[in-house]
């Protein structure tokens, strides 16, 4: 099992990454799934939606599925702060 580029780019830890998820979904078509794993994110699997127009991280759970589907934004979002949400006011 692999480590992508962004878990250590997002959380500062220094791993060696396996892949870039940036490379890795911009060569996939809408409506492709990509069986690929990151350890540190914890998904296993890579869905470019076509009702979504997004890029779905396919996360483990313990339901009884053993996953849930979300989008990568909210992924994101967990590590990187909101920083463009805030304005300097002069």
């Amino acid at each position: 099992m692999g480590y992508c580029k962004e878990f250590m780019d997002w959380t500062g830890v220094q791993i060696e990454p396996s892949f870039e998820i940036k490379d890795v979904s911009h060569n996939m078509k809408m409506g492709e799934y990509k069986d690929i794993e990151c350890e540190g994110l914890n998904f296993i699997g890579m869905y470019k939606s076509i009702s979504r127009n997004a890029l779905m991280l396919k996360m483990r759970s313990s339901n009884e599925q053993g996953f849930v589907w979300r989008l990568f934004v909210d992924v994101k979002n967990i590590y990187v702060p909101h920083d463009n949400l805030t304005m300097e006011i002069e």
